[in-house]
């Protein structure tokens, strides 16, 4: 009983949801393209603030900046900066972060109405190549929660792209020989 108490303990809150017709393959790939050309636009809404602003806003608790730091670390074995700045950001795709928003997409230009949970899209104009939501949970909003809706949205891709895993992943052997 106590092993299960542990193990429960150590979990990581709620799973975080796949919107349907996503495809965080995709979204992974053109994020590292744009990544190698530059800073790629981050926008953020909290529904239960005045959205009116045109300035970048934290969500929840965290800043501006910690939001886009978070959303950067979340991003595993990828390098790519972020930024509020639309004139400053390469384009192709942007990444939209919401809390306490609903709407028929997350890429739409000011996601309406109240729900509970942080939401995120990888968007091309109007269209989502990935979305992902992560259920509300209690307090407010972490860099860890941040980090687990990036993982989700943007999966490593390291074992699929070398060839190297384990249990169930495919492992690669090779030879050489050299003179």
């Amino acid at each position: 009983m106590a092993t299960g108490l542990l193990l429960g303990g150590c979990g990581g809150g709620a799973g975080v949801d796949l919107m349907a017709g996503s495809s965080p393959e995709a979204a992974r790939a053109l994020l590292a393209q744009m990544a190698r050309e530059g800073p790629v636009l981050l926008q953020t809404f909290d529904g239960r603030l005045d959205a009116s602003s045109d300035t970048a806003q934290g969500i929840d608790g965290l800043s501006a900046d910690a939001l886009r730091q978070a959303a950067e670390d979340g991003v595993e074995g990828l390098t790519v900066r972020f930024t509020a700045d639309p004139a400053s950001a390469v384009a192709g795709g942007r990444l939209v972060l919401a809390e306490g928003v609903e709407g028929p997409s997350i890429c739409a230009a000011d996601p309406t109405g109240v729900s509970g949970g942080l939401r995120a899209g990888f968007c091309t104009g109007e269209r989502a190549l990935a979305a992902v939501r992560l259920p509300a949970e209690e307090g407010p909003l972490t860099e860890r929660r941040v980090w687990r809706v990036m993982r989700r949205l943007f999966p490593d891709d390291y074992p699929s792209a070398y060839g190297f895993g384990w249990l169930g992943n495919r492992i690669s052997i090779g030879i050489g020989l050299g003179f």
